[in-house]
C-alpha cells in the first residue's frame, strides 16, 4: 500500500448482514480506522475518501445503530492527522447495471428504480454518478468536507 496518493474507502456491510452491533462496529469502524492508520503511516501525503451515508451521526447519539457507528468512523477519522479527508454521505446508490449479487434491497428496487428517480432526484446517486464524484474530489478538491447527494451529483458532472 506504499506510494499511493488516495484511497477510495468503500466497505461496508448492511445491518441487517451482520449478526449484532459488534459484528457491524466491526466491519464499520474498526476495519476503517485500522486501514486509515496503516495508509497514514505509509502515506503521510494521502487523500482518504470515505463512503458513509446519509443520516450518519458523528455525535453517535442517533437512534439508529448505523447511523452512531458510521458517525464514530467519521469522528475516529476527523481526529487522525491525514492531509486530506472527505466523507460522501449518500442517501441511496443505485446500480448503474444489474449485478448477480445485489443486495435484497436493490432486487426489490430494480424494478421501480426510473420511478423512484422521477420522483426523488436528488435522494438517488447511480454508482457511475458517485465514482466520478469520488474522483473529482480526490483530483480537485471540495469546498466541502461532508458531501451529501446535492454536492456529490455537482462533483459528478465535472467528468464526462
Amino acid at each position: 500500500m506504499a506510494g499511493l496518493d488516495a484511497c477510495f474507502y468503500c466497505l461496508g456491510v448492511s445491518q441487517l448482514q451482520v449478526s449484532d452491533d459488534a459484528a457491524y462496529h466491526k466491519i464499520t469502524h474498526d476495519f476503517t480506522i485500522a486501514v486509515a492508520e496503516t495508509l497514514l503511516r505509509l502515506n503521510p501525503e494521502i487523500t482518504f475518501c470515505f463512503l458513509s451515508g446519509a443520516g450518519a451521526d458523528e455525535t453517535m447519539k442517533s437512534k439508529l445503530m448505523w447511523g452512531r457507528i458510521k458517525g464514530e468512523a467519521k469522528h475516529s477519522l476527523s481526529i487522525m492527522n491525514l492531509k486530506s479527508q472527505y466523507y460522501f454521505r449518500p442517501a441511496l446508490i443505485f446500480p448503474e447495471k444489474r449485478i448477480k449479487h445485489s443486495s435484497f434491497l436493490t432486487k426489490i428496487l430494480w424494478p421501480i428504480y426510473p420511478l423512484l428517480n422521477l420522483l426523488f432526484p436528488a435522494f438517488i446517486i447511480n454508482s457511475t454518478e458517485f465514482c466520478k464524484a469520488m474522483i473529482n474530489v480526490c483530483l480537485k478538491g471540495s469546498y466541502a468536507l461532508v458531501l451529501e447527494d446535492k454536492d456529490i451529483k455537482e462533483y459528478s458532472k465535472l467528468i464526462e
